[in-house]
């Protein structure tokens, strides 16, 4: 989602002066009118309506479980890694929609959370995993912010490229 054409619409409106881009790339986003757009800042789609339960998340109890945590859906590669990862016994054993209080508090039990792109490289599963203090395993992140995301800082960045494998 770099380049949709929604965004082609509004590089191309004169009356347009900047675009504040969530899913950026530099060098996806090359032409006239482009430089119009600015990295920002991807946000969680329920905040500040579920603040209090993330804060609350982040204060509970030590989180004792060591298995990897994935909620979310197993589409597109995904499917074939979540597969795998769950018969090694690495994740937990469901990835079905649960409500998103059950959904936040299942998830602050658990050490490390697994981030896989779907839609784009970057979703509201990583804000709300980062907030939360967890450590979040993903792929190394492709799109820029205004304030970048440093790998092996702000998360442990797995340098691999999961859509190409076989």
């Amino acid at each position: 989602y770099v380049e949709t054409d929604e965004l082609a619409f509004f590089v191309g409106d004169a009356r347009c002066t900047k675009v504040l881009k969530c899913q950026y790339r530099a060098a996806d986003l090359a032409g006239p009118g482009y430089d119009k757009v600015v990295p920002w800042t991807y946000f969680d789609r329920l905040w500040p309506r579920k603040a209090d339960l993330l804060v609350a998340s982040r204060n509970a109890a030590p989180r004792r479980i060591d298995l990897m945590y994935f909620r979310g859906a197993d589409w597109d590669r995904r499917a074939d890694v979540l597969d795998e990862l769950r018969k090694r016994g690495l994740t937990n054993p469901d990835f079905s929609v649960v409500k998103y209080s059950d959904y936040i508090r299942e998830a602050s039990s658990y050490r490390v959370m697994l981030s896989l792109p779907g839609l784009a490289d970057f979703c509201h599963r990583d804000v709300e995993w980062f907030g939360s203090g967890a450590c979040v395993l993903r792929p190394r992140l492709e799109n820029e912010f205004h304030d970048n995301l440093i790998p092996d800082h702000h998360y442990v960045s797995v340098d691999v490229d999961y859509r190409g494998a076989p």
